[in-house]
């Protein structure tokens, strides 16, 4: 303390505190008055663009009162007199393989197919070790690897889109069309038909055919809302459906032909190219 930089800086936070107690207490959810650390006077102010500026000049244009400290609304009024420049919306990365490791880590972490692409791209050029442009052709043998023999794993699933879809059509003139309701009756029912009158409108129609189709109807859809509900039981112990098998049975193939690149960077890779290939119907 007998220090006279020392005192100094005691003496400066003792003159500064009350300054920022006063705008802490203005916060909603203000922290209580032993958590709120005094603001000592520094030359630097962050602006809303992240760049940082470490004159005098705009640190006093920031400080309002000219008390030596920056509140927090003389803060905020200083960004919103700061918009981005001309030369700040121009140097905005554009592309992925303009973006930081960081960004890309972040990115690929919340399923962003062109994050994990970017990360793979930059995994071979690590381990190879090679530039971004060479690492193309070793990024896309590497993706023509991972859709390899996926085919014939989607054959339940366009089996069920095409039953789903015939079904689906099939049954409205089942129901509504009288020549097709009375063929069906005729060769799989036998039910007796009702008199013409009765059969003039295709409500009156479905109303006849509805004695033999809403049995039908009515238990394919308790057994879609079963499995739906097995399916919801089996992700809650943590067993793994179809698909989920089938995505790890290709991340461990494509770990094992290339050993030398990161397991989890080859898995995020997959999973973007399984995922743009399904979005876009490569």
């Amino acid at each position: 303390p007998n220090h006279p930089a020392i005192a100094m800086l005691l003496r400066s936070l003792a003159r500064v505190r009350p300054h920022v107690l006063t705008a802490a207490r203005k916060l909603p959810h203000a922290p209580p008055p032993c958590l709120v650390r005094p603001m000592v006077r520094r030359w630097e102010v962050t602006a809303a663009d992240g760049s940082k500026s470490d004159s005098k000049a705009d640190f006093l244009a920031a400080d309002l009162d000219g008390d030596g400290t920056i509140s927090l609304e003389e803060f905020q009024a200083w960004q919103r007199k700061n918009k981005p420049t001309i030369e700040v919306a121009q140097a905005m990365p554009r592309e992925f393989w303009e973006m930081s490791n960081e960004v890309l880590l972040i990115m690929a972490a919340r399923g962003n197919s062109g994050a994990q692409n970017e990360r793979m791209v930059r995994e071979v050029m690590a381990k190879t070790p090679c530039s971004w442009e060479d690492a193309q052709p070793i990024v896309e043998e590497i993706r023509r690897t991972a859709l390899d023999g996926s085919g014939k794993f989607e054959v339940p699933y366009y089996t069920n889109l095409i039953i789903g879809l015939v079904l689906g059509i099939v049954c409205v003139p089942l129901i509504f069309h009288l020549p097709t309701v009375e063929w069906f009756n005729e060769t799989f029912v036998t039910m007796d038909q009702p008199p013409t009158k009765d059969l003039e409108t295709p409500l009156e129609v479905s109303s006849w055919a509805w004695n033999w189709m809403e049995p039908v109807i009515g238990t394919i859809s308790f057994i879609l809302l079963i499995c739906q509900f097995s399916r919801a039981q089996m992700l809650n112990i943590g067993m793994r459906p179809y698909g989920r098998r089938v995505f790890d049975m290709q991340v461990v193939r494509l770990k094992r032909k290339y050993p030398n690149f990161n397991g989890n960077i080859l898995e995020d890779f997959l999973a973007g190219t399984l995922e743009k290939q399904a979005v876009l119907g490569l």
